[in-house]
């Protein structure tokens, strides 16, 4: 009986095998930025892919558009779809957009809200932004 008994405490500790801890997951931090547009000559500088707006943050994760400009057409659905979209801001009107990305694992999330604060700026014989 001294036997079965050892036996099926070997038993009971071994079924609860020990799991690796799970990897935790980093949404980066932000950069500052300031997206200028002065006019269509510059068009190719207003896109951006969303993630070049970060430093150090983990693939995979999902964007959330928190707020925009009053007039701005800027959709949620332009977020979707991918971990790091690219958004043409020159279609979507002057101001800032506060966005978040959120990278979610089994184990945990993390995520990171900042501003991008798109200038437009007209050229004539000086330099005028808003």
């Amino acid at each position: 009986m001294k036997h079965i008994y050892k036996i099926f405490i070997i038993f009971l500790f071994s079924s609860f095998a020990v799991e690796p801890p799970e990897k935790l997951v980093n949404a980066g931090v932000e950069r500052s930025e300031n997206i200028h547009v002065p006019n269509d000559q510059y068009r190719s500088l207003a896109i951006h892919c969303m993630r070049d707006f970060l430093v150090g943050e983990d693939a995979g994760g999902t964007w959330k558009l928190i707020n925009k400009p009053s007039g701005s057409i800027l959709l949620q659905s332009d977020l979707d779809g991918t971990d790091n979209p690219c958004i043409d801001f020159s279609n979507y009107g002057c101001g800032v957009y506060r966005v978040q990305y959120k990278v979610v694992a089994p184990c945990c999330r993390d995520s990171v809200a900042f501003n991008i604060n798109k200038r437009c700026c007209n050229v004539t014989s000086t330099l005028t932004c808003n």
